[in-house]
C-alpha cells in the first residue's frame, strides 16, 4: 500500500465524523420543529428553506424526507411537505403499542443487558443530570432508552421500539412542562438499579409508570395548546429569511 493510501485510511474514522449537509439542515430543522418555531400545520417550501439555510435543495429534500420517517414532517399531495399536527389520539396509540411491548423487551432485557451498557446508562444519566438545554436531554435520553430496549437482543423488537420512540419525541418534548427532567431522571435511575438487581417485576412498573407520567403530560400541553390556540390559523414559512430570522431569536 502507498503511502497515500496509508494517509487516507487513517483519515477515515475522521472523516466518518464529519456531518454531511443534509444531516447539518436535518438537525436545524427537527430543532425548530421541537421548539415550536416551526409551527404544526406550517408548509415547508424546499426552495426557500435551502436559501434560509444557504443550501441547495437536494439536502433540504433529503432532511425532510429523514424527518418525515421519524414523525415530524407529513407530506400532503397538494401542500408539499408540512410540519407534523401532534395530537393527544395518536400520543395514546403510540403509548398502548409500547405498553404492550415494554414486558417481553424487560423481561428479556434485564436478564441481558451487559455490564458496559449500565456503565455507558449510567455516564448518561450524570449528563442529564446536569443538563439544562431540552433539546439534548432529550436526545440523551432517546440514547438512555436504545440501551434498555436494545438489552432484549431482539433486533427486530428493538427496531420497533426505536420507530416508536423517534415517534413520541416530540411529546416527551412537549411533557417538560408538567414533568420535569429532574423527575424523570429519578424514573431513569430506579429503573437501571431494577436492572442491575435483575428486578423485573420492578422495571416494568417503573417504565410502566414512567411512560404513564410522560403521557398524561404531553397531553395536558395538547389540550392547553389546543385551548389557548382557539380560532386560529396555520402559518406557513412564504419569505426566504423566516427561519434565519426565528433561528436568532
Amino acid at each position: 500500500m502507498s503511502q497515500i493510501d496509508d494517509e487516507v485510511v487513517r483519515a477515515l474514522p475522521e472523516l466518518r465524523q464529519i456531518p454531511s449537509v443534509h444531516m447539518v439542515v436535518r438537525d436545524r430543522l427537527k430543532s425548530l420543529i421541537l421548539r415550536g418555531e416551526l409551527a404544526a400545520g406550517m408548509r415547508l417550501h424546499q426552495a426557500n428553506l435551502a436559501r434560509s439555510l444557504g443550501v441547495s435543495v437536494t439536502p433540504v429534500r433529503e432532511a425532510l424526507r429523514d424527518l418525515a420517517a421519524v414523525g415530524l414532517v407529513d407530506f400532503d399531495p397538494f401542500l408539499g411537505a408540512v410540519v407534523h399536527e401532534p395530537t393527544a389520539k395518536e400520543l395514546q396509540d403510540i403509548h398502548d403499542i409500547r405498553d404492550h411491548l415494554a414486558p417481553l423487551a424487560i423481561e428479556r432485557g434485564v436478564v441481558n443487558i451487559r455490564k458496559d451498557e449500565l456503565a455507558e446508562a449510567t455516564r448518561l444519566l450524570a449528563l442529564m443530570d446536569d443538563e439544562s438545554d431540552a433539546e439534548r436531554w432529550n436526545e440523551r435520553n432517546r440514547e438512555f432508552h436504545l440501551i434498555i430496549d436494545g438489552a432484549c437482543r431482539n433486533l427486530q423488537l428493538t427496531k420497533i421500539l426505536s420507530q416508536l420512540h423517534d415517534a413520541s419525541a416530540i411529546y416527551v418534548y412537549f411533557s417538560m412542562r408538567y414533568f420535569p427532567n429532574a423527575h424523570a431522571n429519578v424514573d431513569h435511575r430506579r429503573l437501571l438499579e431494577a436492572y442491575e438487581r435483575g428486578d423485573t417485576e420492578e422495571a416494568l412498573a417503573i417504565m410502566r409508570a414512567h411512560m404513564k407520567g410522560t403521557l398524561d403530560a404531553a397531553i395536558r400541553y395538547l389540550e392547553e395548546k389546543t385551548s389557548a390556540m382557539a380560532g386560529g390559523e396555520g402559518a406557513e414559512i412564504g419569505a426566504g429569511d423566516e427561519i434565519e430570522r426565528r433561528g436568532k431569536s
